[in-house]
């Protein structure tokens, strides 16, 4: 991990906190979760416009497909 991928805000107080030291502010051990939790959040905040390109190029592709097929069926 990262030292960025370590930092956490302390589910308690708030304060940040680290997987090496834990909580700066109300002294909490290092909570591995909530690392977790917040390197989770970053990678689903990456992923949505993924998500989103790929679901536009699904929606034209499938509209083309569609556009094709009718005028298929027409001919």
């Amino acid at each position: 991990m990262t030292a960025s991928a370590n930092a956490y805000p302390c589910p308690v107080c708030g304060a940040g906190a680290d997987l090496a030291t834990g909580c700066r502010g109300c002294g909490r051990t290092p909570d591995p979760v909530a690392a977790e939790v917040i390197r989770l959040d970053a990678e689903i905040v990456a992923l949505v416009p993924r998500v989103e390109q790929a679901r536009q190029a699904y929606l034209g592709l499938d509209s083309s497909l569609r556009q094709i097929r009718q005028r298929r069926e027409t001919l």
